[in-house]
């Protein structure tokens, strides 16, 4: 049977690279299954470029590889983004020889690779709204930013649909920023989801004997790359300060990244040894053992677009501290289930963590987490495109 969609994200499907895109790449295929057709890359011995069986977390799909990468957190040589683009011109035949005429589409480098490969129907999902060469981790792509709009934009163009992973707020000033060179009414805040299978309250004493933590002591948790952008300097900043005040805290960040080697010298200059913890990538059941064994999630990120981690805290009945990211607004009600902090200020988010221990947000939490639940992801998604209506 011909899969209905042709899902192309430039991931394993599995656990690289990590963050948000992965995350919604493998909360699609749970809910579609093989309706699917998925492109994306390979990190083991998985053939490149032609048509395999590969089953994820128990749904099996037609899968075909465009690159092997190494799992590695360092910088490539060549950014991931251009090689994964010259992969995807490259097999382009390969791609198109399954004979699926619809598309869904959820990152930039592939949108620019395909939009002209004459789909019946394509919907692009914005994982976030920033440039991706404004916030580059090489220094000779920044200048190239204005260069990839005039690239980008056109080829949004070609979408039947266009998704963002982003408030209202944050898709109008995206709008704003192009010129009106895409429609008004063109993109619709689509937000990302929390699996309620794994992500659900446990009782937080049982969880922190399963992981080793002392049941009395403050805890608090950030999960997701470890790289500036998700402002991982703030957040230390803001915990050496609360340690003055509470000794026995522990700060963890769950997740790896670029960035893991350069936190750990920090935090090993800052004193905070024996008090911060970093993880590594975990499965998702890990992950919700430490957001139900934390007092408070924190996020000190400088943008996102509709934060998935933030979304898994909730629905596990946590208070929140952030920053003022895209979807905060929306999550967050301060002094209910936490607090929003508009300036990236250490002491200022330090006293913000301190109050929220003290906060009863488990109801609250939950609540806000409700209308993100995956098993809403099929019907919204198919009231919205075609394609995937059921």
């Amino acid at each position: 049977m011909t899969p209905d969609v042709l899902f192309i994200e430039l991931c394993d499907y599995d656990g690289f690279p990590m963050g948000g895109q992965l995350s919604f790449a493998r909360q699609m295929v749970h809910t579609f299954g093989s309706k699917l057709a998925l492109v994306g890359i390979s990190t083991d011995n998985t053939p490149i470029g032609r048509w395999v069986k590969k089953t994820i977390n128990g749904r099996t799909c037609d899968f075909l590889s465009v690159a092997r990468w190494k799992k590695s957190h360092r910088r490539p040589l060549v950014p991931m983004r251009l090689r994964n683009y010259c992969s995807l011109r490259r097999y382009r035949k390969q791609i198109l020889s399954i004979d699926t005429r619809a598309a869904f589409i959820g990152s930039p480098e592939a949108i620019l690779a395909s939009h002209n490969w004459g789909w019946d129907s394509l919907c692009y999902y914005f994982a976030g709204l920033e440039n991706p060469l404004r916030t580059s981790r090489y220094k000779w792509a920044r200048p190239l930013a204005a260069w990839f709009d005039s690239r980008f934009l056109p080829a949004l163009q070609s979408a039947n649909l266009l998704l963002a992973a982003a408030d209202e707020p944050s898709i109008k000033g995206f709008l704003a920023q192009t010129g009106d060179r895409l429609p008004k009414e063109g993109i619709i805040s689509f937000p990302t989801r929390a699996d309620t299978d794994i992500f659900h309250p446990v009782d937080r004493p049982t969880t922190r004997r399963w992981l080793g933590i002392p049941e009395s002591a403050p805890m608090f948790v950030s999960v997701g790359r470890l790289n500036r952008e998700k402002g991982w300097d703030l957040l230390l900043e803001a915990f050496q300060l609360l340690l003055r005040t509470r000794a026995d805290a522990h700060f963890y960040f769950v997740g790896d990244g670029e960035d893991r080697r350069e936190i750990e010298q920090q935090h090993r200059r800052r004193g905070l040894i024996g008090r911060v913890h970093i993880t590594g990538c975990l499965a998702p059941q890990r992950v919700a053992g430490y957001l139900n064994a934390a007092d408070v999630f924190v996020l000190g990120s400088h943008f996102e677009g509709w934060p998935t981690a933030m979304v898994e805290a909730l629905a596990t009945g946590k208070p929140i501290v952030s920053t003022s990211v895209s979807a905060a607004a929306e999550l967050i009600e301060n002094g209910k289930n936490g607090y929003i902090v508009d300036h990236r200020d250490a002491p200022l988010f330090c006293d913000m963590m301190v109050k929220a221990l003290s906060l009863d947000a488990h109801q609250d939490s939950l609540e806000k987490s409700r209308p993100y639940a995956l098993d809403r992801l099929a019907e919204d998604l198919g009231n919205l495109w075609p394609p995937l209506r059921p």
